[in-house]
């Protein structure tokens, strides 16, 4: 799903596995032949398995390095099963975002990252429709340019754009689960991290 170019002229790749089948999430890096070098270490949260992991289709989309190769940062489309609901057409998605050291592979921080909900409903009625974090673009250390993207059989798909701060982000290191979705007082519901 993601493919970021490192300076020494690799490559980083990261995939949602097949939650369906059992078949792992992975984040790796590949010499220009195609060869793995390496595979990052992930928490076991986003493992699939029963009641926890990445869904099916809605695990690693977005991969990107920040500028200096400081940290790479993969994001999931929609929350891990254990986090809460995908998005729908009232409310977002609590998905994460796992920031890496890319010298060791190994995790050093993880966000909150809650999605749009779904711009416009299907037709028919009760159709597909669907909506989450595709992908990131690091500006610099804390701040990314994020593309959500949402369907709606029927109606098509749209794309939004949004410039993310990571200087206020919540910070979700080591929860294998996000608090179930409590108001935010507006009326719309988020999760408590």
């Amino acid at each position: 799903e993601g493919l970021v170019l490192t300076p020494s002229g690799t490559f980083l790749v990261s995939s949602e596995g097949d939650a369906s089948r059992d078949v792992d999430p992975f984040i790796r890096e590949l010499n220009r032949d195609g060869r793995t070098l390496r595979s990052f270490s992930l928490p076991s949260a986003y493992l699939p398995g029963e009641g926890r992991g990445v869904r099916p289709n809605l695990g690693f989309e977005a991969l990107t390095r920040t500028p200096d190769f400081s940290a790479v940062l993969a994001g999931t489309e929609n929350a891990l099963v254990q986090d809460g609901p995908e998005a729908d057409l009232t409310r977002g998605s609590p998905a994460r975002l796992l920031r890496f050291d890319p010298s060791t592979g190994r995790p050093t921080a993880e966000y909150l990252y809650v999605t749009e909900p779904v711009i416009t409903p299907p037709f028919p009625p009760g159709g597909r429709h669907g909506a989450g974090l595709v992908e990131l673009l690091a500006l610099d250390a804390t701040h990314f340019l994020a593309m959500e993207r949402s369907y709606g059989m029927g109606t098509g798909l749209a794309v939004r754009l949004f410039l993310v701060s990571l200087e206020d982000a919540t910070e979700i290191t080591g929860r294998p689960a996000l608090s179930r979705p409590v108001s935010d007082g507006t009326g719309a519901d988020s999760p408590e991290a």
